[in-house]
């Protein structure tokens, strides 16, 4: 009976299945039809329109053709006359001109020979000036720059010579504590062992009077002690004497090292800034380039329109602000969906990140940086309401912006559980659109 009763329902999800699926694919093959038959209405009217339009249009332009030839015709004949009287007129002023020019040219030529031989003298003594006043600015520049480059150059050596010598007065300074640290150690044994022999000649002076038959004995026993303390002090000695050796080795080395490096970083250093100072000065010029070029081709290529245009693109960018960055605005759409929860707020927030991330690759890390999955949260919290489906668009849209980028595509792929609640959605509004 259950197995009955479970195939019973099966069968009627199929055949709700199976309608659903006939009437969607009968409505769209009547909207096709439907389509296709406004085309051909709307073709149909637009051509028997233009048939009545060409007709009226050929007999509009065939009665203006015979108007404009008879205005034409009465311009011509009037133009002839004018044509005829002005040639008369022309005729005699030009033979008086003639005359004239003949007059003004033989004093044209003498003023022209004047003015060439005193432009020569002028030039010559302008060209003489400007050299000397060249030569002069020349040399003023090559002693200025000498003076620049002496004064950095001795400006590099004192901070080398200041940090050289730092750098030997604190390595002095250890080698003379090391060194320091060791006599004392050495003074130490040495006064140790002296005022132990001391002490112990006393002892025995004092103990001679009192102890007669062991005097011998003990006094071989003091001497095999004194020669085995003085093999073990001796070898102490060596043994410190041979590791200040090693240390001072080390310490040599180990200076040497730190100068053959400083010199190699001050050498890298040198090149840097004249690396910098080349491609500062290569900077300059070719932002000066740039500026002469864009001022040319604005002086050749502008007008009226295009000046109006760069007017209101300066009065643009003077109102812009910080807030108004994308950054900026990636920010506080963020800020937005964490703190408020009003729909108005939520989809203004989604529609600024939409933008965002659509177009600045900079954006969407700094999204993926903040977190992503927040998008994917607001999709699972949402249901089938208007304001809830415009939500699920724009949080859609903005996911797939992520995913055009290497930068941040794993970030979308990789949140938990992100697939089954985008399929579920898939099919809730599938089945939505076909009962509608």
């Amino acid at each position: 009976m259950k197995s009955r009763r479970l195939f019973k329902q099966r069968h009627q999800a199929a055949s709700v299945i199976q309608r659903a699926y006939s009437a969607h694919c009968e409505h769209q093959q009547y909207l096709t039809l439907k389509s296709s038959v406004l085309t051909i209405q709307r073709t149909y009217r637009a051509t028997a329109a233009a048939k009545v339009q060409m007709q009226k249009y050929q007999t509009m332009r065939s009665a203006a053709v015979v108007f404009q030839a008879a205005y034409r015709g009465q311009q011509v004949r009037k133009q002839v006359a004018r044509w005829h009287q002005a040639a008369t007129v022309i005729q005699s002023a030009f033979r008086k001109h003639r005359e004239e020019v003949k007059c003004q040219a033989m004093r044209l030529s003498a003023i022209i020979a004047q003015r060439c031989y005193r432009g020569c003298i002028l030039q010559r003594q302008e060209r003489e000036k400007f050299l000397k006043m060249k030569q002069s600015t020349i040399a003023l520049q090559a002693l200025f720059r000498g003076w620049c480059v002496r004064r950095d150059i001795r400006r590099q050596n004192q901070a080398a010579i200041v940090i050289q010598s730092s750098w030997r007065c604190s390595v002095q300074r250890r080698i003379f504590q090391r060194t320091r640290e060791a006599a004392m150690k050495l003074q130490r044994r040495v006064r140790a062992v002296q005022l132990g022999t001391l002490e112990r000649n006393n002892y025995t002076r004092m103990r001679k009077a009192a102890i007669t038959l062991q005097k011998h004995c003990r006094a071989w026993i003091a001497r095999r002690q004194r020669w085995v303390r003085s093999r073990q002090q001796r070898r102490r000695c060596l043994e410190d004497r041979r590791k200040v050796h090693i240390a001072q080795r080390a310490v040599k080395c180990w200076l040497g090292r730190r100068h053959k490096a400083a010199s190699v970083i001050q050498q890298a250093v040198r090149k840097l800034l004249l690396r910098r100072r080349q491609e500062t000065v290569q900077q300059g010029i070719l932002k000066a380039q740039a500026l002469w070029r864009g001022h040319r081709s604005r002086r050749q290529n502008d007008d009226a329109r295009l000046v109006k245009l760069r007017h209101r693109f300066r009065k643009v960018y003077a109102g812009v602000g910080e807030e108004d960055k994308l950054c900026n605005k990636t920010s506080s759409a963020l800020d937005y969906l964490l703190r408020y929860k009003h729909f108005s707020s939520i989809l203004e927030a989604l529609r600024n990140l939409e933008t965002a991330t659509s177009l600045s690759p900079e954006c969407c890390e700094r999204l993926v940086e903040r977190g992503a999955n927040v998008i994917v949260t607001l999709v699972r919290c949402c249901n089938r309401s208007v304001p809830c489906m415009d939500v699920i668009t724009y949080s859609v849209q903005i996911l797939l912006n992520l995913s055009k980028y290497h930068q941040s595509i794993e970030a979308v792929y990789l949140v938990d559980s992100f697939v089954e609640p985008l399929l579920d959605l898939l099919l809730l509004y599938i089945f939505f659109f076909r009962r509608l």
